[in-house]
């Protein structure tokens, strides 16, 4: 019987040996990508050395003053949501990644042939200049608040008596809360931050900010909750931009797009920034047709003065 017992517990050792080191060869990041397909050594590019600026690389021009879709970490990298899912594009399209801070440039980076393509882009058909491909996530102003306080429907929200904080430079919401609402119920803040904590002393019943950067804020805050799109009217779609003139690039992202999004790896990245809410930025999660087509009551009617 004794015997027996070591034997039974040096089965169990080398299992959870085995098991330890087969974890720390996959790596203990549970958000490291991974495609379905084998990542050969030679990369099989399916785009045209004409498409690109350089030779087997996509350059990708991202805005690092726009968290969480790009920033710079301590070591002054490049991170974010918008590299993570560059990155995984171009795996897809077997393609080394190359990334560009354009933050004082903007897509105009394009025109100067500083990159093959801009993340973060919101699309504009009629451009003259560019091409946009499909959507990759929404953005839009979102309403968060304690769970204790989210609303049934925002139909139930009050507009008289409940109170709101708003980041100051949030502008389109801040004119239509002032437009709309009693002034004192609303709480201008310096940051996202102040709002959190505003929400968490009770100053205020509900925050307006947009979806990521409100997402990314909250998401190691337990007791706050997103309760989602306000409405049909502030949803902004995201997409990537390349110059008119390439539409071989422009299928090659939107065929990626449509892979990262099927395969799952879209959702895993959003949820790396965006914490579980980030889920309702997901095209596949979005209808506009079940939003309010509009949040904000409409301003009081203007009494004509005599003349």
């Amino acid at each position: 019987m004794k015997t027996l017992t070591k034997k039974t517990l040096l089965i169990c050792i080398t299992a959870i040996l085995a098991c330890f080191m087969i974890f720390c060869a996959c790596g203990c990041d549970a958000f490291n990508l991974v495609t379905n397909k084998e990542v050969k050594a030679e990369l099989n590019t399916k785009v045209s050395e004409s498409s690109l600026l350089t030779k087997g690389t996509l350059t990708i021009g991202v805005d690092t003053s726009q968290l969480p879709y790009a920033g710079k970490n301590q070591e002054k990298e490049i991170v974010g949501l918008d590299v993570d899912l560059a990155s995984q594009i171009a795996l897809e399209m077997g393609l080394k990644a190359k990334f560009v801070d354009i933050s004082s440039k903007g897509i105009t980076a394009l025109t100067n042939k500083e990159v093959d393509v801009c993340f973060n882009m919101t699309a504009n058909p009629t451009d003259p200049n560019y091409s946009f491909t499909n959507q990759y996530v929404f953005d839009g102003i979102s309403l968060f608040s304690l769970k204790d306080n989210k609303p049934q429907n925002l139909s139930a929200i009050n507009f008289e008596t409940d109170t709101f904080t708003v980041v100051t430079s949030s502008t389109a919401a801040v004119s239509a809360l002032n437009s709309t609402i009693p002034q004192n119920n609303v709480i201008a803040a310096g940051s996202i931050e102040d709002c959190i904590q505003n929400l968490k002393e009770n100053k205020a019943k509900f925050m307006l900010c947009d979806s990521a950067a409100g997402n990314y804020f909250t998401k190691s805050a337990s007791e706050i909750t997103c309760s989602g799109f306000i409405a049909a009217n502030t949803l902004v779609p995201k997409s990537c931009a390349v110059l008119k003139t390439n539409a071989a690039l422009l299928t090659a992202l939107n065929d990626a797009i449509k892979l990262v999004s099927d395969g799952g790896q879209l959702k895993v990245i959003v949820q790396k920034w965006e914490g579980s809410n980030g889920e309702i930025t997901l095209p596949k999660n979005v209808d506009a047709s079940k939003l309010l087509p509009s949040f904000f009551p409409a301003p009081p009617a203007q009494e004509d003065k005599p003349a």
